[in-house]
């Protein structure tokens, strides 16, 4: 009974001024009216009515946001259908009958990793709202807009459909990570990185005219390592149509199996999802993506997907076998080539983290933050509680890494670890 008690008072004090009316409505996923005036709808599965209202929605926004591949309808779509532990999760906001705001997510069972550096110290398992980028999208980046939309999010916490949400990539000056900070009942010390973009100058020769001459004495450097004395080992093929796909998947199933970026976790997955959405774009013209063979073995692979004048870079690895030659450069020059030779190609975008190829090549970047709010129960406040302080203490490290100026070898020695854990594996 105590235990209940103070679950209730924890759901009480984390939404201030809701009402009872309604937190029951959104655990009931009904339409609901609340007394600002906004009628917020929630649509958790494909049927034909709910994805022609998801559609229409999104479509009206795009006046105010940008189009975004990992949000675009048909595409959302076939990733969350096409994996049988997924299921969409979609709220959209209106005020006089116009759509002020969405938040376009799936929920997936998986478990909340509080880690420090590289180790697990608990992986509770738990439903998740997984919203990806661009997924909050909110009409004007109106703050008001915004705070109704993140009442609506935060009022479903209190169901048992889903008892932590992560929102990816948010731009650190934007309305939504300014006002989300007021969520008790959150990470408090969330990871944050660089996304970087390029926009693109044509031709090809007056965007490299403007890196410095080191930087075009490397590149040149690089293309004759593969292109020069050596030209008869390797072979570049270029994926653009549908029947290229099955070859695309499986050759960079072939590499990423060996990444570093196996290893930890992340990176290329051949699954159903994937390739579906890989045969939709090339079905559209947006596929283009390449592989490069060494002695007619995959060694390095860049999938990338065209969409509303962006070039989308998701997935880039290679074996570690060739990195003398450095074939990670010399496919993100072709890509970059290729987008130049498009009309209506603007911009690449190499997605969230930094490295060193991203740096090399991008030439604008923000900050973004990846948030996880926790449902107001003991069981939030504990894992709240967990993923604070595990990520206070990894970032605490890492600072001081750089502090002592040790982060060179300190990413020395995680490449280290990562190839021995590929050594060991069967």
């Amino acid at each position: 009974m105590y235990f209940k008690l103070f679950n209730n008072l924890l759901t009480k004090l984390s939404y201030g001024g809701l009402t009872q009316a309604n937190q029951e409505y959104f655990e009931n996923a009904k339409m609901n009216e609340k007394a600002e005036g906004y009628k917020t709808f929630i649509y958790n599965n494909f049927s034909s009515s709910s994805y022609a209202a998801f559609c229409d929605a999104y479509s009206a926004l795009q006046n105010s946001k940008s189009d975004c591949l990992t949000t675009f309808p048909p595409y959302f779509k076939i990733i969350t259908e096409h994996e049988n532990y997924y299921r969409p999760f979609i709220i959209v906001m209106q005020k006089n009958e116009q759509t002020t705001g969405m938040i376009v997510g799936r929920i997936l069972k998986q478990p909340v990793n509080m880690r420090i550096g590289n180790f697990l110290i608990l992986t509770p398992v738990r439903n998740c709202l997984i919203v990806s980028e661009n997924g909050f999208i909110v009409k004007d980046d109106s703050p008001e807009h915004c705070k109704a939309l993140l009442e609506a999010m935060y009022c479903n916490l209190s169901s048992n459909t889903f008892t932590v949400i992560n929102l990816l990539w948010i731009p650190l000056d934007s309305v939504v990570y300014r006002l989300s900070r007021k969520w008790v009942f959150r990470d408090y010390f969330p990871i944050m990185d660089k996304h970087w973009f390029t926009d693109l100058e044509k031709p090809f020769e007056s965007m490299l005219m403007q890196r410095s001459r080191k930087h075009r004495g490397n590149l040149k450097r690089t293309i004759k390592k593969i292109e020069g004395i050596e030209k008869d080992k390797f072979r570049l093929r270029e994926f653009r149509s549908s029947n290229d796909v099955a070859d695309l998947i499986n050759d960079a199933e072939h590499i990423a199996m060996n990444s570093y970026q196996r290893a930890w976790g992340v990176g290329f997955v051949k699954n159903k999802s994937i390739e579906e959405a890989l045969l939709a774009s090339a079905k559209e013209g947006g596929l283009l993506s390449y592989i490069l063979y060494a002695y007619d073995k995959p060694c390095a692979f860049q999938i990338g997907i065209i969409h509303a004048g962006t070039y989308y870079i998701p997935f880039l690895s290679h074996d570690s076998c060739y990195s003398y030659y450095d074939p990670g450069t010399y496919l993100l020059v072709k890509s970059i080539i290729a987008a130049c030779a498009i009309e209506d190609v603007t911009t690449i975008d190499y997605g969230w983290s930094d490295n060193f190829l991203k740096q090399r090549f991008g030439n604008r970047c923000r900050y973004e933050a990846n948030l996880s709010f926790f449902a107001p129960t003991f069981d939030g406040l504990l894992m709240c509680i967990g993923k604070s302080i595990t990520t206070f203490i990894t970032k605490a490290f890492k600072s001081l890494i750089v502090f002592l100026k040790l982060d060179k070898e300190w990413n020395k020695l995680k490449t280290r670890r990562s190839k021995l854990r590929r050594v060991s594996d069967p």
